[in-house]
């Protein structure tokens, strides 16, 4: 697995050495989940999808245990990066009245809309309201646009992370956006980079800054 920092040095390096691996005879892709690809470019969010399918499936060890990763930019994709990243699911039955609760705090309605079975979501609404007005665009998110609509991503550190960040003060925003409906979620796993790591069979990291005592 050669792990990348973004998508466009991913397309860039496959293209660039996909040539190389096949007058070996080595089958290259970009799809962790083709048996015949025997190197494959991805990314870290790849991986972690990658992770948590295999665990659950039992196979962790077993697909991992064989496989050697190359992490390209290791700085920047190991070292500044938080090493936990928080999975969530949505929640069916939480959902309908999150909806309900946004559309009346859009409004400036003060009171708990008809038919909202639970006063927590209520209550977690207005927080998300009053936390999204206290954010900063180009500070605390950036509005791009995707599929042919405004969405707001959460930044870290000024910059988009690797793996895209939830949160409902964002999923407000991004409602009055009308780019995304509204959808409770509720935690559902948390992925350890270090722990990820030492279950492949070895690790090589490639960085343009060796030295630091971080790395």
């Amino acid at each position: 697995h050669v792990l990348e920092n973004n998508e466009g040095l991913l397309d860039r390096d496959f293209k660039t050495y996909q040539p190389f691996f096949e007058a070996f005879n080595i089958s290259c892709g970009v799809d962790l989940l083709d048996p015949e690809a025997q190197v494959v470019y991805c990314l870290k969010k790849d991986i972690n999808q990658l992770f948590l399918r295999t665990m659950l499936e039992g196979k962790l060890d077993e697909v991992l245990g064989e496989t050697v990763v190359i992490v390209d930019e290791v700085d920047d994709l190991v070292v500044n990066e938080n090493p936990n990243t928080n999975y969530a699911k949505a929640d069916s039955e939480r959902t309908p009245d999150l909806k309900k609760c946004f559309a009346a705090l859009r409004n400036d309605e003060i009171l708990m809309p008809r038919g909202v079975q639970s006063a927590k979501i209520w209550e977690e609404a207005q927080r998300a309201v009053k936390e999204s007005a206290k954010r900063v665009e180009g500070v605390d998110y950036r509005v791009l646009e995707q599929d042919g609509k405004p969405t707001a991503v959460m930044l870290v550190d000024g910059a988009i992370p690797k793996v895209h960040r939830t949160a409902q003060w964002l999923s407000y925003i991004n409602y009055k956006l009308g780019a995304i409906e509204p959808v409770a979620e509720s935690p559902f796993a948390t992925v350890c980079t270090p722990y990820v790591f030492n279950k492949y069979r070895g690790i090589f990291g490639l960085s343009g800054s060796v030295g630091g005592q971080a790395e």
